[in-house]
């Protein structure tokens, strides 16, 4: 039988009898038709679409695979990098430990000398002290600072306010001194001032009605003997009053950055409205250095004033803080100069500079008084508290041997006087006699409660 050669070998059917042979032109080629021709492959431009614009219908897993969006867990990556840092820190720990060095530690210097070298150019900090300056003293307040640029090395209720009594006179001379022209021009008493000081209990230096006093005189009065009547005679010259002159050195305390302080007369007469704190005056201490006057002011211990009519031989004037002591040494610290100041409210307060060194430092101390129960002479606790500290700071930065007994105390209980160390309103008395020099005790002999003698923590 003969094979049907029509056979659609392709698409496995028969063709269409229609489709039998192909049409044929008169010219013997192939006419055109609309029969069944191959599908053309979809052109590439087609996007997955009929010619149509239908979709092109893919089987399932043929053609392009699906993309997958890959999920981050951000949870399992932060264990990793925790993972990772423990395991740093480990090796990091091991390592050191085997190596023998501290983590925290720097570099060890090359050259012990160039340490050497840089330990003593360092100026003391109030973290580089670590003792206490202050254990058993006498003052409620206290300040150390550095006199040649005010770092504060050790502090005691420094920026507490109190009051400073006479210390306040500091800024009675600074004032003046930097508002009068000529310091030796002379200047006559007031009545006014006299009938001012007759109903108030404050001292004076001993110049009269209608005295004709040079101002250097009542400078040197105002310091030494802390008098009344020479802050009256400079406010009333520099300011026209003491209440112009008060507004002068409040103004001169904020100038200094003195915060804590508000001044209510020139004096240090006791006002609840007056009040300042030992780092204001330490810092008004440090600026007064600087002027060559106040510093001869501060560090005189003796001066006799000119000649006048009522008084031709001169006043002689004797600084009660250097009349404290019959040594300016502190156990390695020498004492330079100082103000005092006392009111029944202010207790013993006091504002000094020594030496250590050739360095200079400042020490401020407010509301020295005697324990409840003590037996300790109250005449100068002030002094005494700025010998024990100064000898402590000392004996700190030479290396030296540990004062032992207390040296002030010697001098606070072996010191007599011929009349009251200092006023009731804020000033010190006219006359004292010299203080017997400090002699050398034993802890039996003195005065101090237990507790206050020197020790290192």
């Amino acid at each position: 039988m003969k094979s049907n050669n029509n056979y659609n070998k392709q698409t496995g059917h028969m063709p269409h009898p229609a489709q039998g042979k192909p049409n044929v032109h008169q010219n013997g080629k192939p006419a055109p038709h609309n029969g069944n021709r191959p599908m053309k492959k979809p052109s590439s431009d087609m996007n997955g679409k009929m010619p149509s614009g239908r979709p092109l219908n893919r089987p399932q897993g043929s053609g392009q695979a699906r993309k997958k969006k890959v999920k981050i867990n951000p949870v399992g990556i932060l264990t990793l990098i925790m993972v990772i840092l423990i395991i740093i820190i480990i090796i990091v720990a091991v390592k050191n430990a085997v190596s023998g060095k501290d983590p925290k530690a720097g570099k060890s210097p090359k050259n012990s000398e160039v340490t050497e070298v840089s330990e003593e150019e360092t100026i003391p900090t109030q973290t580089q002290i670590d003792l206490d300056l202050f254990e058993g003293i006498y003052s409620t307040n206290a300040i150390v600072i550095d006199a040649e640029d005010g770092t504060v090395i050790k502090g005691l209720n420094e920026d507490v306010q109190g009051y400073p009594a006479s210390v306040t006179k500091m800024m009675t001379i600074i004032v003046a001194l930097e508002n009068i022209d000529d310091i030796d021009a002379r200047y006559t008493m007031p009545s006014s001032i006299y009938d001012y000081l007759f109903t108030r209990d404050l001292s004076t230096a001993g110049f009269e009605n209608m005295e004709s006093v040079s101002f250097r005189d009542l400078l040197y009065g105002t310091m030494l003997r802390s008098g009344a009547e020479c802050c009256l005679a400079l406010a009333n010259n520099v300011g026209g009053s003491e209440e112009g002159f008060v507004q002068m050195m409040n103004d001169k305390a904020a100038e200094l950055g003195m915060t804590n302080t508000h001044f209510m007369n020139c004096t240090g007469e006791h006002d609840p409205e007056h009040y300042s704190t030992v780092h204001d005056m330490a810092i008004l201490l440090q600026y007064g250095l600087k002027n060559e006057m106040f510093r001869t002011l501060i560090t005189t211990s003796e001066y006799t004033s000119s000649s006048t009519d009522q008084h031709p031989d001169g006043i002689t004037m004797y600084n009660s803080f250097h009349q404290t002591f019959g040594s300016p040494d502190a156990g390695g610290a020498t004492l330079l100069g100082g103000k005092t100041g006392f009111t029944t409210e202010a207790g013993q307060c006091l504002a000094s500079f020594a030496s250590i060194d050739g360095h200079e430092y400042i020490l401020v101390t407010f509301g020295a008084s005697v324990p409840a129960g003590s037996s300790v002479y109250a005449g100068h606790l002030h002094v005494d508290d700025a010998f024990l500290i100064y000898a402590r700071l000392a004996a700190y930065l030479t290396g030296g041997p540990t004062p032992t007994p207390r040296v002030a105390e010697t001098v606070a209980t072996t010191t007599t006087e011929t009349s009251a160390t200092e006023s009731a309103e804020g000033s010190e008395t006219s006359q004292a006699t010299t203080p017997t020099p400090p002699t050398t005790t034993t802890e039996q002999t003195t005065t101090v409660p237990e507790g206050t003698y020197i020790t290192f923590g």
